[in-house]
């Protein structure tokens, strides 16, 4: 089995033909949560494609869609999908689980200026100033997505990007600078 988790909401799966022709297959999927019962996993979700004709050896797909589902809680959960075949003399290769994390919490954001302290009279800084930038994404039962990239900018201008979790840059124009991030 070849597949893609295509978004959170919709599972499509493609099947790739072995060396015989199959009919009136069906394929299985459930999704299982492990957050508040790690050991077994309490389903919320099944649903089957029915009718699948695979008649193209080596080489044949078919795509299957199931029906959306929506996670409604962050965690770990599984999906698992399953297409059994009475005449497979490798039954094993019919059957494949995923883990899914669903991360909802948003990741934080800290920086921090050398020299910390304007360097200057009435709060100014009259030397460069180098903004070191860090962002964090909080594990939630079990589940981070971590951070990719930091993007920031100074004065409403252009849009910089950091790649990863930590970076820094220097201000060093003569005006009332103002960076968000």
């Amino acid at each position: 089995m070849v597949s893609t988790l295509t978004g959170l909401l919709e599972l499509e799966l493609k099947l790739v033909l072995g060396t015989f022709p199959e009919l009136d297959l069906t394929c299985w999927a459930e999704i299982y949560e492990y957050y508040t019962d790690p050991e077994n996993g309490t389903l919320l979700y099944e649903d089957n494609v029915t009718n699948i004709d695979l008649d193209v050896p080596l080489g044949g797909t078919e795509t299957l869609t199931f029906d959306d589902f929506n996670f409604a809680n962050e965690g770990i959960y599984g999906l698992f999908l399953s297409m059994p075949d009475e005449n497979d003399d490798i039954p094993k290769n019919n059957g494949v689980t995923w883990g899914i994390g669903i991360d909802d919490t948003d990741p934080v954001a800290s920086h921090a200026l050398n020299p910390a302290t304007p360097d200057g009279e009435n709060g100014w800084y009259v030397s460069d100033v180098e903004v070191t930038l860090d962002a964090y994404d909080p594990e939630v039962l079990g589940v981070s997505s971590g951070v990719k990239e930091i993007k920031y900018r100074i004065d409403g201008g252009t849009t910089h990007t950091i790649t990863g979790n930590h970076g820094t840059f220097d201000v060093d124009t003569d005006k009332d600078n103002r960076q968000t991030h």
